[in-house]
């Protein structure tokens, strides 16, 4: 599990927790990077999702990976 505080200006203060699974057992800091890694990549894949328009793209629909 891991606790997030975040402290805005005007804002009261929020407070989240996160749920990983693993199968390795992990010190806190092996767990904080292996976070850190996976949105690391989970971001890059948004990036060129918005980018490339990847989600707009109608390969997927029905037939069409076999149309193309």
């Amino acid at each position: 599990m891991l606790e997030s505080c975040r402290l805005e200006k005007g804002k009261p203060i929020e407070l989240e927790y996160r749920y990983y699974i693993s199968s390795k057992a992990l010190s806190a800091e092996q767990a904080a990077i292996a976070v850190r890694e996976h949105w690391g990549i989970e971001s890059m894949h948004w990036v060129l999702d918005v980018s490339m328009g990847e989600d707009a793209c109608q390969i997927y629909n029905a037939h069409g990976a076999e149309n193309l």
